[in-house]
């Protein structure tokens, strides 16, 4: 007689490697929808977050990178546009736009460098400071679809703006589970909040 259901064992196997990585990436999400959400660690700290690591190479970062990666640039863009006041510059829907990502990266990246690195030098801050407006001009450049008066253009219209935090974070979610790590070869899980 022969066995009804031939792979069977194999198929358990790998059902049971694939539950090991969903529950791997739902320990990485996790933090990040938490910070997301103003319920992490941070507990509303209005600082930076803290400035650790070199520059990002987004192309490069595995989901786990990028979850991380995400949430300083998140939390480190939040601390820049209250300190400065640039609400009306930065648009809020500044994750949406991969070269204002890229934009606002870099002047992460040098910030760090000038505040944080005990070898820089004094002029650093300041040299940021222009580093900053060139910054801004460019990210009025890049705005050409007038993001920042409010309105996301892209194929999907902007919500609300109480939900503008719940898009970002499903927007995290989505750009994690299309990296590749952990999960690459198999199905993308789909993560429910």
């Amino acid at each position: 007689m022969t066995d009804p259901a031939p792979g069977l064992v194999e198929l358990a196997g790998q059902l049971a490697d694939l539950r090991e990585r969903v529950e791997r990436l739902a320990e990485v999400v996790a933090p990040v929808a938490a910070e997301l959400a103003g319920t992490g660690p941070r507990g509303g700290r209005t600082g930076p977050p803290p400035a650790d690591g070199p520059a990002w190479c987004w192309s490069a970062l595995t989901g786990e990178e990028a979850a991380l990666a995400w949430a300083t640039l998140i939390g480190w863009v939040d601390w820049l546009t209250t300190r400065y006041g640039l609400a009306e510059v930065v648009p809020p829907c500044w994750y949406r736009h991969g070269a204002l990502v890229e934009e606002l990266t870099a002047l992460r990246c040098a910030w760090t460098a000038a505040y944080t690195d005990p070898q820089a030098r004094p002029a650093e801050p300041a040299l940021w400071h222009d580093l900053l407006a060139r910054t801004l001009a460019r990210v009025r450049d890049w705005d050409r679809q007038e993001c920042s008066l409010g309105t996301h253009r892209d194929d999907e219209p902007l919500p609300l703006a109480p939900d503008v935090l719940a898009d970002r974070a499903a927007h995290v979610r989505d750009d994690l589970a299309d990296r590749d790590g952990p999960l690459s070869g198999h199905p993308t899980p789909q993560l429910v909040s």
